[in-house]
Formats: C-alpha cells, structure tokens, sequence
C-alpha cells in the first residue's frame, strides 16, 4: 500500500481543516474540553482524545493546544501531522513557551523527522510542476524540503514546452534525498523532406520536388473510392448474415408453437419470440438489400469507371457506365435494377 504523500515542510502552509472554524474564544468551554480529551488520553482512546483537542481549540484558539493535539497524532501514527502541530506551537506560543518545553517540542521535531524522509526538488528550467502522488505541491516547486512518509511515492514534474518526466521514489526513515532534474525540451514535429525534382530533357526543366510530408498525386486521376466499396459489402454480409440468424431463430419458436405437446403457455411465449425475431429479421434483410443495392450501384457507377480511368489516363474516353438504379416490389420479392452500359 502506498504511503500518504504530504508537503510538510520547516515552515507549513497548509492547517487541517478544524483550525479552518472561526473561534468562539470560549476559555472555559476549552478547559472543560482539554480535560476530557486527557481523561480520554488516559484510556487509551486517542481518536477520541484527538477531537476533543479539536474542539478545544476551536473554541479557543491558544497555540498551546497544539502541544497535546501533536501528542495524540503521534500515538496515532500520524507523523505528519504531528510534526505540523509541533512546528505551528513553536512558531506561534512564541514567549508564552518555557525554555524546557521548548526544548523538547524540538527533541520531537528532530525524533519526526528521523522517522520520515525529507526531499528537496532542484528541477530546471524553474517554474515546473511537481505533482507528489497526484497532489500539486507548491512547496516542492518552490524548492522548500519536503517531508514524506517512508515508502513509495510517484513524482510527476511537468512544464510546457518541455517532456514530462515522472519518477519513483522509494524512502526509507532518514532518507535525505536531493532530487536534481533537468527538462529536456519537447522535440516539436518536423515534416518529411520533399523529394527531389527529376532532370528536365532538352529545353525543359525539371519538375520540382514535393512538398515535405505530402505524397504527390498525379493529375486528373481521381480516387477509386476503395473504402466505400470495402465498407458496402461488409456491410451487406452482416446484415445479410442476421437476416439469417435471426430467421432461423424465428423458425425454431415457430415450431415450438405448433407442437401441440408442448404446454400451451411455453406455446404462446415461442409465438410472440418469434413474431420479435421474424420483425428483425425483417428489417435486417431491407438492410441488406438497401446496403447491397448501393455498393453494387458504387461498384458499377464510381469504381469500375474510376478503377478504369486511372488505368487509362487522364483525357482517355470513358468506358463502362451505370445509367440508372431502380428499386422493384412485388408480390412475389422485391430487388434492385441496374441499367447502363458494362
């Protein structure tokens, strides 16, 4: 399991979110709150103890419960935060601190720190964007050390106009690495060389290469339409291939419903399954004959004639031709006419 990422650092930026409440500056109800979260402390219910430190400071916001809220995350595990709760006490009880707690708000900063990894991000060109397990931190970008839990951490630095470069980090406790990269920049697209022009004869110049990254096409030789006619009869086999799927379908639930030693209700459930599938083939089979009238009518009057035309050249006259297409009903079966000349 990877471990938390967090952007602690010497000085932090970021409080949780119960320092985020306006204070009540309610002294009384903070004293009253302290006492149970240490009751609670007693006992061995640090979770507990640990919200009603919260609230103590909610309702009274005194820099030095951030003595005991420290205290509590560290039997809870919770370095980091700890280590910010120590950081913010020293920075802001300022004289109200005696030197011997002072001293060993620090023994524990240093104790913190000793179990945990501390990175620094030297990235040029400056101005990247150093992402810590998906989460930005500004304070790596800005070159502050960075306190990290031991363990695995993915690293993804990004800046534009330059290749993203992405790394693992693997810490140890007292691990004090000094991660220095370097942006190489991003290759932008260079188009292909035009081929040089052949060699004029007598009196004539030479043809001029071709533009880089274009393929020259000849003159008056149009497209075969390839891809159309490819798509056409595919197309048409699948329609025409659930046409008789589906019919067969059909014709099994039609023989179920007049086998008359079947159970009348099975009997009736095969009719209408089979009315369903009957409709769908159906409408598969206008498909098919939609779709297989008009890529045969592309075959005759698009591809045939252009297949035709780039063989023979431009300004050669033009041979086979579809004049018309012309859909017939009847009621015996229904199908496609094609007149023209082949």
């Amino acid at each position: 399991m990877r471990a938390l990422a967090a952007a602690i650092v010497i000085t932090f930026a970021l409080a949780p979110a119960a320092m985020a409440q306006p204070a009540s500056q309610d002294k009384k109800l903070a004293k009253k709150l302290i006492a149970q979260g240490d009751a609670l402390y007693a006992r061995g219910e640090y979770k507990a103890a640990l919200d009603k430190y919260r609230a103590a400071y909610e309702a009274y916001d005194s820099p030095k419960i951030f003595y005991t809220m420290a205290a509590t995350e560290e039997k809870l595990g919770q370095d980091l935060e700890a280590l910010y709760h120590y950081q913010q006490l020293l920075a802001d009880a300022g004289a109200e601190l005696s030197e011997d707690l002072r001293k060993e708000v620090e023994l524990k900063i240093g104790a913190l720190h000793s179990r945990n990894a501390i990175v620094v991000f030297m990235v040029e060109p400056q101005g990247a964007q150093i992402l810590i397990d998906s989460t930005e931190s500004e304070l790596a970008e800005a070159g502050e050390p960075v306190v990290l839990l031991p363990g695995v951490h993915d690293v993804v630095i990004t800046k534009q106009g330059f290749k993203t470069v992405e790394k693992t980090l693997d810490l140890k406790p007292g691990d004090r690495p000094v991660e220095r990269i370097e942006l190489a920049p991003a290759q932008p697209r260079v188009a292909g060389k035009g081929g040089k022009g052949g060699k004029g004869g007598k009196g004539g110049k030479g043809g001029k290469g071709g533009k880089g990254g274009e393929r020259p096409t000849e003159p008056g030789r149009p497209s075969s339409g390839r891809g159309v006619l490819v798509a056409g009869v595919v197309g048409t086999s699948l329609l025409a291939g659930g046409t008789v799927v589906l019919g067969l379908m059909a014709l099994s639930k039609h023989g179920v419903y007049v086998d008359g030693t079947k159970p009348m209700q099975e009997r009736l459930d095969a009719r209408d399954q089979g009315k369903s599938f009957a409709l769908v083939a159906d409408i598969l089979l206008a498909g098919a004959v939609v779709t297989g009238g008009f890529t045969t009518y592309w075959y005759f009057a698009v591809w045939k004639p252009r297949a035709a035309a780039r063989e023979r050249g431009p300004g050669a006259p033009a041979g086979a031709a579809l004049q018309a297409v012309s859909p017939w009903v009847s009621d015996d079966g229904a199908g496609v006419l094609f007149s023209g000349r082949f």
